[in-house]
């Protein structure tokens, strides 16, 4: 098909844009000019743009890969460091795995409750009890079917002895006997919330202290049938770790002997510890790869997938996989604007957010969680924390590293969903029938989760059942991506009414009160009473009563004690 050319004048003689007028020229000209200088002053404006932007960036000087708090996880800087550089993440360690090494299929985990002859890879499953929150008694009776081995904390010393005391939960303990699980307990140095290095040293460096606590808790560990002892040493003020290691070779030489294990709790990228000493004379290390970020430092994730990974890797570097137990966070914090962070449940940091009408976003480059809200004072507060879909990923990087087991700090913070799948084989083949959508929904539960210490209470929130998505790499088996459509409650509590310093006078307090007077008969024989036995009061009274018994009342004010209102005509409000 032809189309036809349009016809145009011919101009003889002319190029096609010359012209006769002058004008034209002058236009061309002016105009390029003013098009270069709109150019040179938007190329100026940026560079000055990217100058002071560059100015306000506020680098934080770039620390060596030790035991310290990480940097901010959105700065340049932290996006460049060692760590980042050095590690991608648990979906190329597994990919890399399935590429680089034959694959290994993990068989069901056999004799689930046998943790001594069980040396397949995650043989361990483990989780810490506390008997500070009511929560950890109830997840444990809920729960301890699907673990091998109980750790309590329930040995301690006595600061002016240097010997061990007890603080053993008979109720948690018939829990754990009828069950069949392994006990544990754990022996910290933690005095009243403050880790005693000056305790450690003594015992250590003195021949008799030693034999003698050695002696105690043998004796301890056998009439109690325990499996045998988690040591939770930390804040040590030791110039060599000499002492120590003898210290460690010693306690496990002796508790062998006895048929007792043996375990330890270390903290991640921390060079004072002597692993050499500490895979001679320890059966598990537990590596507790969490408060990457906590309360002495800035807000960020509990426990990113790199910096799980890092941890791990420095410890297989010096250890053997089989004995280490990769330390799980089950809990997050609370960082107000400017001010220290307060540790949280996980049901605590659900709570906040549908309280306060704020979103929860699953970060999946770090497997942790974020709520930002508001206050009523308001200040801004960051709230980070973890989750099932956390643990699960952290449970899949362990198991394809072939680690001994692992190990929820701590019963009672956790998210429920956890519970569909910590006891199972976490390879590719011991989950391909695992279903996915379990972890869709949280159960709601009638146990109350308290807040604080006192008598006065404030009912903050009620049982819902939660609905969250989730989307499975169906290649590595990672979670992800969660989307929190419908927030999950339980009864969360906040008391009132205690101080909370731990002193004589603080402890079996009781307030007496009086209600609906002044009664022309009654008040006066209490007030007598009280003013006998030098004990203040308080009166709530009513309206109406009062104006038929002023002196009454002037005599309870001139005597010291409290006048609360009580209503006018005492109705029926309730």
């Amino acid at each position: 098909m032809r189309f036809a050319m349009p016809k145009y004048p011919r101009m003889q003689g002319k190029q096609v844009f010359q012209t006769a007028n002058a004008g034209r020229w002058q236009r061309v000209k002016w105009g390029s000019r003013f098009l270069l200088f709109l150019f040179a002053l938007c190329l100026a404006a940026f560079t000055i743009a990217l100058g002071l932007a560059g100015n306000q960036i506020n680098a934080p000087h770039l620390r060596s890969f030790a035991y310290k708090p990480l940097r901010d996880t959105q700065s340049f800087v932290y996006k460049n460091s060692e760590l980042a550089r050095r590690y991608y993440g648990f979906r190329k360690f597994i990919d890399a795995k399935d590429s680089l090494e034959k694959k290994v299929t993990h068989k069901t985990l056999s004799a689930f409750r046998d943790i001594r002859s069980n040396t397949s890879a995650m043989a361990v499953r483990a989780a810490f009890f506390v008997d500070w929150d009511p929560q950890s008694f109830y997840s444990l009776e809920r729960n301890i079917n699907k673990l091998n081995l109980v750790i309590p904390e329930w040995l301690f010393f006595d600061a002016q002895t240097d010997t061990i005391t007890t603080a053993i939960d008979k109720q948690a303990l018939q829990v754990m006997r009828k069950s069949g699980v392994n006990i544990m307990p754990m022996l910290t140095n933690n005095v009243h919330e403050v880790f005693r290095g000056d305790i450690i040293h003594r015992i250590i460096t003195s021949p008799a202290k030693k034999e003698r606590l050695i002696g105690q808790l043998i004796r301890l560990l056998k009439t109690n049938q325990f499996a045998g002892v988690n040591i939770d040493f930390e804040d040590l003020q030791e110039s060599t770790d000499e002492n120590l290691v003898v210290f460690q070779k010693e306690l496990y030489e002796r508790l062998h002997a006895e048929n007792l294990l043996v375990s330890q709790d270390v903290i991640p990228f921390n060079e004072d510890y002597n692993y050499d000493a500490l895979a001679k004379y320890n059966d598990y290390l537990f590596v507790m790869a969490y408060d990457e970020f906590s309360e002495s430092t800035k807000a960020g994730p509990v426990a990113e997938q790199k910096w799980i990974e890092a941890a791990i890797d420095e410890a297989t570097k010096k250890l053997p996989a089989n004995k280490i137990i990769l330390g799980l966070a089950a809990y997050g914090y609370d960082w107000p604007k400017n001010s220290q962070a307060t540790s949280l449940t996980y049901q605590q940091a659900v709570s906040i957010a549908k309280e306060s009408e704020g979103k929860i976003e699953f970060d999946n480059g770090t497997y942790n969680l974020h709520c930002r809200y508001g206050d009523d004072n308001g200040v801004a507060h960051d709230v980070y924390f973890t989750d099932a879909a956390t643990l699960f990923n952290s449970m899949r990087f362990a198991q394809e590293s072939e680690l001994g087991g692992t190990a929820i700090w701590r019963l009672g913070s956790e998210d429920s969903r956890v519970w569909e799948f910590y006891q199972l084989n976490m390879s590719k083949e011991g989950l391909q029938h695992f279903n996915f959508q379990s972890l869709f929904s949280i159960r709601s539960t009638d146990d109350a989760d308290y807040n604080g210490q006192g008598e006065v209470l404030d009912v903050v929130s009620t049982p819902t059942e939660g609905l969250i998505r989730t989307e499975i790499d169906s290649t590595d088996l990672l979670i992800s991506e969660e989307n929190y459509e419908r927030l999950p409650s339980q009864f969360i509590v906040n008391a009132y009414g205690w101080n909370g310093t731990d002193t004589v006078r603080n402890r079996k307090k009781i307030v007496l009160t009086f209600d609906d007077g002044p009664s022309e008969d009654w008040t006066p024989r209490i007030l007598d009473i009280l003013s006998e036995k030098h004990v203040p009061a308080t009166f709530f009274v009513v309206g109406k009563n009062v104006e038929e018994n002023i002196p009454l009342l002037k005599r309870i004010y001139r005597e010291g004690h409290e006048i609360g209102n009580h209503t006018f005509l005492h109705p029926n409000i309730a």
